[in-house]
């Protein structure tokens, strides 16, 4: 308690994010639209959208395809 406490702000969670088991994500990070954090991964920067990262400290090790701004095609 005699320590204090340091508020650096909040982890920004995007809609359909995936978080793994055991991974930290660090205060004021942001990770991306349908991003995923590979189980036991430290995030210390903000994951961009539709990427894959893992690793101490977390890395993007794959980009997921996105969503596609094509019309279905008619047969």
């Amino acid at each position: 308690m005699d320590q204090g406490i340091e508020f650096k702000g909040h982890v920004h969670l995007c809609t359909g994010c995936w978080i793994g088991i055991g991974a930290v994500i660090l205060p004021g990070v942001r990770v991306g639209r349908n991003a995923v954090v590979a189980a036991n991964a430290v995030v210390t920067k903000d994951v961009p959208d539709y990427a894959v990262v893992a690793g101490i400290p977390a890395r993007v090790i794959k980009r997921l395809d996105g969503p596609s701004n094509s019309k279905p095609e008619m047969t």
